[in-house]
């Protein structure tokens, strides 16, 4: 007997019905409810294109019926869940999750296309109302902090039981959500504002987890609340966030803190394997495997939060990583179960894209995948206390995805920083992606600059090249274009939306990268290559950022992408720390004396030029005047291994800092010239 095997609407005149053997059908012979049948094609033997004269009701339950053949319900098919009209009868707006109160808690799943969804409160199954707009809700009448609960999602003849996307706790592994109620971090926190935020990029787990960091909850989120931590053999070195502080940063930046996959890193036994957690599962809730307790729900989430207070009262404001962009594992995700088709994009051909390169994008342009990752964000901002978020691969979201993040979060926080990595990349058109060349559409969000960095030290991407610090001709003009915020290329609005750096965690150290650019060379000159460059990211306008560990040459051994090796590549090296103190104290200086000169804070691009002059752009050496009201200083940047000579104007100058004379300040004064030594970094103020 001929049956029909599947019938899916892709479209609000189509519907697709597939039988399970060849049939020959005229449209009379198909009823669609009390529609009016248009046409019948025969795509194939099996599948027939059923097409409507008027546009179907999204709402309305549907069956098709073909010749004698028993009625079929017509479930939602990928075309019409990737069509804008999905959207337009199934947006909500309201709050989902689990709501919860001590006398009740209300479990709300949005779920157009399922049949039927049960909650599954600590294995006790309640059946869930269906409403309008796709919502399904339950309300359990009592108090269930604690509680562990996932949803079984009925659609077409499977169940799924997955994990809410909206959780807030999760139990260990993120294997089920938990149902908890959040203090805030910080009650009606508001960040300081920092015009130009100098910023530390650091991993929670390598702050703590060398043999010597002095610190005793190594790995862990409060070993970096421990205070006055230092090397557990030369006892004069800091560690830990006493040592972060003392540099005089104005911002840390956490590599990622939500909950990833266990199969990155098992929360059982986290230190059997690494990763700085780019495989995003529960983007509401903190990884445990930095958590004391991985076990227990509510500690992860304290033992967090008492981090950033730390931070904070150290006078540091704290920037959370985040990963909107795909997901670990799409087939397993609970994005996928729930929606499928809705949270990914895919090609016409219905395949995954893969603009992240790691095998699916994240659908943000989409009403309800746009709510879920500003609601996330506000979650993390009201409930955490943070002062900003750094976007991952920033250029796969898009414009009014970002726009809305500006506008949402600065109903709460707005002081908050937003950086992102805008890169021309993905499956959108490119008019509507985030890149750089649309930072003017988004004046509150600031984009690493990588031209800025391939000048300085060379390319990142396309083999190994030279940059201004280590040999490459011709670089001196372009450098100074991006050190003075006056890009040739991008929009920006102001400076502050410019990200000055050479180093971050992901591709080589500066310190690897100069062992394959500058092999022959010795350690010495590399050193000073790599002081000049940090030099020129804190002298730079803009907001300089700083891996962990620049400021002492930081290696990971020549490994480019260290996402899941060791802790003996990845970990801080505070012996390394301790080796080269007199170079993390001039790094100290250069911050000190960034902030001291409020005029290195300038945003105003126009107002930079009128107070620049520029005295020197060749030779491998680069040198300016800023004029303003603290007086008149002078940068000079020399890269020739042999040294330049520096016109100066007329008047006499003292040496403010030397990258040549790292232990003390020196004070020479100069007259009209002189001659700066092979690679390094002078700044000089006017005194007469």
């Amino acid at each position: 007997m001929i049956e029909i095997v599947r019938a899916s609407l892709e479209s609000v005149y189509e519907v697709h019905v597939r039988m399970s053997e060849a049939l020959s059908v005229q449209k009379e012979q198909v009823q669609l409810n009390a529609y009016e049948i248009e046409s019948v094609e025969q795509e194939s033997d099996t599948m027939l294109v059923c097409r409507s004269v008027e546009p179907i009701d999204l709402t309305e339950c549907l069956f098709v019926k073909v010749a004698g053949c028993v009625p079929k319900r017509v479930h939602f098919g990928r075309g019409i869940v990737q069509d804008s009209i999905f959207d337009d009868y199934f947006a909500y707006d309201g709050e989902l999750g689990a709501i919860y109160t001590k006398e009740k808690t209300m479990f709300k799943l949005w779920a157009p296309t399922s049949d039927k969804v049960d909650l599954r409160l600590n294995d006790v199954v309640y059946s869930m109302e269906k409403r309008e707009r796709g919502i399904f809700e339950y309300t359990y009448d009592g108090d269930c902090l604690g509680m562990h609960y996932m949803f079984d999602v009925y659609r077409e003849d499977d169940v799924y039981c997955v994990v809410d996307p909206y959780a807030k706790a999760v139990s260990i592994n993120g294997e089920k959500g938990v149902v908890v109620q959040l203090d805030s971090c910080e009650d009606n926190y508001i960040s300081p504002y920092v015009q130009t935020p100098i910023i530390y990029e650091l991993h929670i787990r390598d702050a703590s987890i060398h043999v010597h960091s002095g610190i005793k909850n190594k790995g862990k989120y409060v070993g970096l609340t421990e205070k006055g931590t230092h090397h557990s053999k030369f006892s004069e070195q800091k560690t830990g966030l006493d040592y972060i502080s003392s540099l005089g940063v104005t911002h840390v930046q956490f590599l990622p803190v939500a909950d990833y996959s266990c199969q990155s890193v098992d929360e059982r036994y986290p230190l059997r394997t690494y990763n700085w957690g780019y495989d995003p599962l529960h983007l509401n809730a903190p990884e445990g495997s930095y958590s004391l307790e991985p076990n227990i729900p509510l500690s992860r989430i304290e033992e967090l939060q008492s981090l950033i207070r730390a931070c904070h009262q150290e006078n540091l404001c704290v920037i959370l990583d985040v990963v909107y962009n795909h997901v670990y594992h799409i087939q397993e995700h609970s994005f996928e179960k729930i929606v499928p088709f809705y949270y990914f994009r895919r090609d016409e051909q219905g395949r995954l894209t893969d603009g992240t390169g790691v095998g699916n994008d994240f659908a943000s342009e989409r009403v309800m995948a746009r709510k879920y990752i500003v609601d996330s964000l506000v979650h993390w901002a009201s409930m955490y206390s943070v002062d900003g978020f750094r976007f991952d691969l920033m250029g796969m979201l898009d414009i009014p995805t970002m726009q809305e993040v500006v506008n949402a979060l600065s109903k709460i926080n707005p002081n908050i920083f937003l950086l992102g990595e805008g890169w021309d990349m993905g499956t959108l058109p490119k008019e509507k992606r985030p890149a750089q060349y649309h930072a003017h559409y988004m004046p509150s969000v600031a984009f690493f600059n990588d031209v800025f960095r391939d000048t300085v030290k060379g390319k990142a991407w396309g083999g190994i090249k030279r940059g201004f610090i280590s040999g490459a001709l011709y670089q001196e003009k372009a450098l100074l274009d991006e050190i003075l915020g006056v890009s040739k290329i991008y929009p920006y609005t102001s400076i502050r939306q410019v990200v000055q750096y050479v180093e971050a965690h992901d591709n080589y150290t500066l310190w690897d990268y100069l062992l394959l650019t500058n092999n022959y060379e010795s350690d010495m000159v590399r050193e000073k290559m790599h002081r000049l460059a940090t030099s020129i990211v804190l002298l730079s306008f803009g907001v300089p950022f700083l891996h962990a560990g620049q400021e002492f040459f930081r290696t990971k051994y020549g490994i480019e992408n260290s996402y899941c090796a060791l802790d003996n590549i990845n970990a801080l090296d505070w012996d390394r720390a301790y080796h080269y103190h007199d170079n993390v104290n001039y790094v100290q200086r250069l911050i000190a004396l960034r902030k001291q000169y409020t005029v290195f804070s300038m945003i105003d691009i126009d107002m930079i030029k009128q107070h620049v002059d520029v005295l020197k752009a060749d030779y491998q050496t680069i040198a300016y005047r800023i004029c303003e009201a603290q007086g008149e200083l002078i940068v000079i940047h020399c890269a020739n291994e042999l040294g330049q000579w520096v016109s100066l104007p007329n008047g006499t100058y003292h040496v403010l800092l030397s990258s040549e004379s790292i232990e003390k300040d020196v004070l020479i004064i100069y007259q009209q010239g002189m001659f700066v030594s092979p690679l390094s970094t002078l700044v000089l103020q006017k005194r007469g």
